[in-house]
């Protein structure tokens, strides 16, 4: 391994500082930030209300025909060759 990839696999110069830690925030939304910042929770929150988006439409669109809607045209307004 080359002698300067150790300090890139390691954290380089400074790599022993502890992990700095993002600011709390503060505010009647603060927890929809903090939910969006984290990727485990955004995710899983995104795929609960696409799934329940899914269910609903699915739910209303029960006994919607979309046949019903096209219909084929009346007879003689394409002449036939």
């Amino acid at each position: 391994m080359d002698p300067g990839m150790a300090g890139f696999f390691m954290g380089g110069p400074g790599g022993d500082a502890p992990a700095s830690r993002k600011p709390k925030y503060q505010g009647r939304f603060a927890v929809f930030r903090e939910i969006y910042d984290d990727p485990f929770k955004w995710g899983l929150i995104k795929g609960v209300v696409v799934f329940a988006g899914g269910i609903y439409l699915a739910r209303k669109l029960r006994g919607f025909d979309v046949m019903q809607v096209v219909q084929p045209p009346p007879p003689g307004m394409y002449p036939q060759f």
